[in-house]
């Protein structure tokens, strides 16, 4: 099923922000005009401030603190949400 921009605007937390083996971040927000403010506590994300997009059905590109673009996949359901960076899925939760 194919992610609309739409869909990922608003505040997202980590289910586990324990998992130490991803550079994503603990918190992210998803605004509606394409912009993101990423959020981690004590630990290094690739994720800062900066642009997103959804390239083709179920694909995240996020412009990272390192001015690169980097690619994920992407699956929603409701309010859960799952990153994958290849080596890694990492559930997300929408904050309410």
């Amino acid at each position: 099923m194919a992610i609309s921009l739409e869909q990922l605007v608003g505040h997202w937390h980590r289910r586990d922000a324990d998992d130490a083996e991803s550079t994503l971040p603990e918190q992210v927000e998803f605004r509606p005009d394409g912009t993101y403010i990423a959020r981690s506590q004590g630990r290094r994300s690739d994720w800062d401030e900066a642009a997103f997009d959804i390239v083709g059905t179920e694909q995240l590109r996020v412009q990272t603190a390192w001015d690169g673009n980097a690619h994920y996949t992407v699956m929603l359901d409701g309010d859960d949400l799952l990153i994958g960076d290849g080596e890694h899925r990492i559930a997300f939760v929408r904050d309410k």
